[in-house]
């Protein structure tokens, strides 16, 4: 029931914005921001603005670059969000304040509430084990079992690849795991170990001038379920959860939330096509550089280099021709 003290509490008319975190809220939140790391510049930005800055966004939907100008920059609030983002400071920021919340209104910091379908209740009535249960106020068609047991889901852990010429970087969605192996096949052999000790099931992994080709293979053949994304996807779910990749760790970190968010999962091609489709990739990098030679004959008056590149250009078609 809204009561007087509630109104109160949530009053924020003398607030510069309805956003902007009270004197009480930062008491609360400002011991769970990071310090400033050791050394280099001494931190001049005002953490409390930031945050006001963030969640000026989350309130009113607005673009970045629409954040009102007596709040930060757009590109330092946008820093620190990402930042935060990645190293789990909002996360562990909205599950302190979530159990507090509970906690204060005389709750259990975690639901134990259990729902159970009409289906389920019907087979309880005719004769099935059924659980002692009871309604819940305010519900209808849902059941509370008693006792205290905890909603338990089942989640795919998930893990993403940056792959390099030498190295793989690997990390795990929604966890602090990291570990980085040869890209060889030693490395892939402790890669399997390493992912079955961590439980992960689903694999995603950027394409990359096939340097992947091996990797990919080998974890398929150990049974893990790898998906392949292109480049343009990676980019374009990086952009849908406003993140941007800064060096390799935390490519993989993004490779890693984008393959715990595929949905369309498509079976593995059959292996031996592999050599088929790289002898397909050879002939349209040969017609490629077939008109690359074209536009440069095209462009070049000194007849000499115009009979260079003409022999160029029979010489790959020849390549061309023969190899179809």
């Amino acid at each position: 029931m809204w009561k007087p003290e509630h109104r109160i509490a949530a009053d924020r008319s003398g607030l510069r914005y309805p956003s902007d975190l009270t004197g009480a809220e930062w008491a609360v939140v400002e011991p769970m921001v990071p310090p400033a790391k050791p050394g280099g510049r001494k931190r001049t930005i005002d953490v409390r603005e930031i945050l006001n800055g963030i969640f000026y966004v989350l309130w009113t939907g607005c673009q970045w670059q629409a954040l009102p100008k007596d709040l930060p920059p757009k590109s330092t609030v946008w820093a620190y969000f990402d930042l935060w983002t990645w190293d789990g400071t909002l996360e562990r920021i909205h599950h302190t304040l979530y159990v507090a919340v509970r906690e204060q209104a005389g709750r259990e910091a975690s639901p134990t509430t259990a729902i159970i379908d009409s289906q389920s209740v019907k087979g309880a009535q005719k004769g099935r084990p059924r659980s002692r249960t009871r309604m819940v106020e305010g519900t209808e068609g849902s059941h509370h079992k008693e006792g205290s047991t905890k909603m338990s889901k089942y989640t795919t852990v998930s893990a993403g690849i940056d792959t390099g010429k030498h190295k793989l970087d690997v990390a795990i969605d929604g966890g602090a795991q990291r570990v980085q192996v040869d890209n060889n096949s030693e490395g892939h052999r402790s890669l399997s170990a390493w992912l079955r000790q961590h439980e992960v099931e689903r694999i995603g992994i950027e394409a990359s001038g096939d340097y992947e080709q091996a990797v990919v293979l080998s974890l398929r053949a150990d049974g893990f379920v790898v998906i392949v994304f292109q480049p343009v996807q990676v980019r374009a779910y990086a952009r849908f959860v406003l993140q941007h990749a800064k060096n390799d760790t935390i490519d993989a970190v993004l490779i890693a939330r984008c393959t715990a968010a595929a949905t369309d999962i498509r079976e593995p091609p059959d292996a031996r096509l592999a050599l088929l489709a790289q002898h397909l990739t050879m002939i349209e990098q040969l017609t490629e550089d077939v008109g690359q030679l074209k536009t440069r004959r095209e462009a070049c008056r000194e007849e000499r280099i115009r009979e260079f590149w003409k022999r160029e250009i029979n010489r790959l078609k020849c390549i061309s021709r023969n190899s179809i």
